[in-house]
């Protein structure tokens, strides 16, 4: 792996979009969630809104911990 690669840690394929902020490990996010490290949750929206989406992220590499909303 180069310094800029974007190739995912579980599956080494490339094209990760995205990676930990603390280490910078690239991960596909359908991977990640495979492996049982990020956790994604949708909310139903309203009538006029899609919803929120929240995710759980534990990195396997730094074990950084964050929580957020897509």
């Amino acid at each position: 792996m180069g310094l800029f690669s974007t190739d995912c840690a579980y599956c080494g394929d490339s094209g990760a979009k995205e990676n930990c902020s603390q280490c910078g490990m690239n991960f596909h996010a359908d991977c990640a969630q495979r492996r049982g490290d990020l956790q994604i949750k949708e909310e139903s929206g309203g009538l006029l809104s899609s919803g929120s989406t929240h995710y759980r992220w534990a990195c396997p590499n730094c074990n950084r911990r964050s929580n957020g909303t897509i």
